[in-house]
């Protein structure tokens, strides 16, 4: 089969692989979407923690069940199905406390030992996969992934009906977020980034005010639009990690910030922020079956409609071209998804 290599930092091939072997409890899918997620690049650039060449990345996809092993029970040839792109142990004592998405044993999608969907066929176990909707596309099944992220991040948001909420960052997870959010009950949402183009996406999915901050202080924005009092939450999702700290200055006392984005380098952050304030900092890690589950329900059911987030749509061939722009920002993008 075909499939996209990245054999070294900047460095991605079009190659002849093996086909993936089919297990008794796997059903083996035709790729035809795969979006390209900021971790890709990540790993495109040689500073992901995990994904580490040569590797077949991408696990944003959907696509058609085209065999299935002698064990599965539901699903068949031809059904039209979303992944996700994690397994766990079951046995760990994150997974006994259903804390699944931090399982010690958990194994992802677009890594070595479970090569990814920059790839023509990928295997993947029955309880990982969702029949799609009736109504909901092939690229809209890709995108349920980057909304699953979005959903949990809200979730640890804890945020209440009416809630205020500072996202920095309006990239696909910030957006996801944002989303989610509104779904969630949240309905003065900021959104910040430093393009434009960005800013009016977060406008369109239903953004309270926009920020772009390279133009305006964040700061007076915030405390001219909470009266002084700061958000309930903040979410940090673009990987600038003095974001972190500003955050800190934007919660209100007993709020919470919460930390999406994967960064490369350590942050520097004052605690008696955190002490004198009881802000609360927490990490939000992927998600686990029961987010991925709610997002392809909102799909379904027509309440987000995730086909406005993508901004280009290529064939693999252009794979590198789609890292390199998402990579280095050469023209406006959310979303770019990858055609077979």
């Amino acid at each position: 089969m075909k499939a996209a290599v990245l054999t070294a930092p900047y460095q991605v091939d079009l190659q002849e692989v093996e086909n993936p072997r089919l297990g008794a409890g796997d059903v083996l899918i035709k790729v035809q979407c795969v979006g390209v997620c900021g971790s890709d690049v990540h790993a495109y650039r040689g500073t992901h923690p995990f994904r580490k060449p040569p590797v077949i990345l991408g696990h944003e996809m959907a696509g058609e069940i085209v065999d299935t092993g002698g064990n599965v029970a539901l699903f068949k040839k031809e059904d039209r199905v979303s992944v996700e792109p994690q397994t766990y142990c079951h046995q760990c004592s994150s997974c006994s406390r259903g804390r699944y998405n931090i399982c010690k044993g958990k194994r992802l999608l677009g890594t070595t030992a479970w090569p990814g969907a920059f790839a023509e066929y990928v295997a993947i176990p029955e309880d990982k996969v969702y029949l799609l909707p009736h109504g909901v596309s092939y690229e809209e099944g890709a995108l349920a992934e980057p909304l699953t992220v979005g959903i949990h991040a809200a979730q640890m948001a804890r945020i209440s009906m009416g809630d205020s909420v500072l996202i920095m960052g309006s990239g696909t997870i910030g957006l996801a977020t944002l989303v989610a959010l509104k779904q969630a009950g949240a309905t003065r949402i900021i959104a910040t980034d430093v393009v434009d183009f960005n800013l009016a996406k977060a406008t369109e999915f239903g953004a309270w005010a926009t920020v772009n901050v390279k133009r305006e202080s964040l700061k007076e924005k915030v405390n001219q639009l909470t009266g002084g009092e700061g958000v309930d939450a903040a979410v940090i999702a673009v990987h600038v990690p003095s974001l972190i700290d500003e955050s800190l200055d934007l919660v209100r006392k007993g709020g919470r910030a919460v930390l999406v984005a994967i960064f490369d380098e350590k942050a520097t952050i004052d605690p008696f922020k955190m002490v004198f304030n009881e802000v609360e900092v927490v990490g939000s890690w992927t998600y686990d079956g029961r987010d991925f589950q709610a997002a392809i329900d909102l799909m379904g059911q027509k309440r987000i409609e995730m086909n406005s987030f993508v901004t280009h749509r290529w064939p693999i061939e252009r794979v590198r071209d789609a890292l390199d722009l998402v990579d280095k920002r050469t023209e406006d993008v959310i979303k770019v998804v990858l055609q077979f």
